[in-house]
Parts: C-alpha cells; structure tokens; sequence
C-alpha cells in the first residue's frame, strides 16, 4: 500500500538506535572536554581563587627547638605552607625566599605564620628544616618528623613527591615533588595557592585580603 504524502515519515529503528547513540556520545564528549579545558585552567594558572579544594587537614610535625606543631594550634590565623627539602637546587630556594620577601612586606600587626615542611626526613632532621627555613626569613617555621608523619602530612595537602635516585653525584637522591605555596584560612580551610613562579607581591596582597575577610 503506498504512503501518503501527507503521512509522517518514520525512521527505521536501527537509524533511531544509533541517532540516539551518537547524540549521546557528543553529549559526553562535551562534557568531558569542558571538565579538560577547567582543570587544564586551573593547573596553568599562577594562583587559584578562593574556593573548597580538599586542601589540608590534620598534621602533627616536630620543630626544630623540640616541640609538636600541630593543625589545631593554627586555628584562629591564617598561615603558608611550602612543602620542599633542604637539598632542592632551585626551586626550594627560588620559592622560599619569595615567601620571606612577601612577609617582609607584612607590618607587625599583620605577621602570619608561614610553615616549610621537609619532605626529606631521612637528611631532613627538625633542626636541619628550622635553620634552612629561617636563612629565608626568621619567621618561617621549618618542620620535619618521621617518614609517616611527613607522608600524613604531604596527602591531606596533595603534595606529590617521588625519590630520584642521582648515581653520579654524591647526594645518592633527590626529590622530584610539586611546588606550590598554599594559604589557608584562620579556620583551616583552603583558600589559595601559588606557584613557584609567583611574586612576592601576589602573595602580599592575599595575605592581606585575608586578614581582612
């Protein structure tokens, strides 16, 4: 029997079938490059806004002059926290002595704390963390402890580090790990984090916009 012309046309099910399919798919491609494009933005971004990263929590470290630093006797101040070793070549040095110029530009009002934390224990004594720290400014805090309380602390912030070993030098190892400096909040919470290349400057005026809130 012919069809009028008049009759709605009906696409066979397998032409619906696979219509539907690949609308799906464009669906989810473009979900997935949106996801892509934002966390590519956010890691090549010099510093991240404010926001709720599951960035911190829990830690408990050794001082250098014997006694325990812990998360909880933060609360009610802002602080940084870098996380290096007293060995790194460049990028520990380079970023601790921006943090010491950014705290210079603080009065004494304003003074927070600021915390370097060794992800080398096993070269990294307290007291070794404590005297590299305060060559870059008296007020940063170096911290060490043993291998689990340094890798407890390094996973509640993210850090990733991995030992290299160096055959051809006398070091035996380094480590590769990232470099951010994080600023977090008088109640503990994540509120922004800078890279190694950031300035000084940058680190100042959050601080401050901090303190203010």
């Amino acid at each position: 029997m012919a069809r009028s012309p008049d009759a709605p046309r009906r696409w066979p099910v397998r032409r619906r079938v696979a219509a539907a399919g690949l609308l799906a798919a464009l669906v989810v491609l473009g979900a997935t490059a949106a996801m892509l494009l934002a966390d590519r933005g956010d890691r090549t971004a010099g510093t991240a806004a404010t926001g709720t990263a599951a960035i911190g929590g829990p830690f408990a470290l050794a001082a250098a002059d014997g006694r325990t630093v812990t998360d909880q006797d933060l609360l009610g101040r802002p602080f940084l926290i870098f996380f290096g070793f007293a060995s790194c070549p460049d990028v520990c040095p380079a970023t601790l002595a921006t943090v010491g110029t950014a705290l210079e530009a603080l009065t004494g009002h304003e003074r927070i704390e600021a915390l370097f934390v060794t992800l080398d224990p096993e070269r990294d004594t307290p007291e070794t963390a404590g005297q590299y720290a305060a060559a870059f400014h008296p007020d940063i805090i170096g911290l060490g402890g043993t291998r689990a309380q340094i890798d407890d602390a390094a996973s509640a912030y993210r850090v990733y580090s991995a030992r290299v070993p160096l055959e051809d030098s006398a070091l035996g190892y380094t480590i590769d790990h990232s470099a951010f400096v994080y600023l977090m909040g008088a109640d503990g919470t994540y509120r922004q984090h800078f890279s190694h290349a950031a300035a000084a400057s940058e680190i100042t005026q959050a601080v401050l916009a901090e303190l203010e809130r």
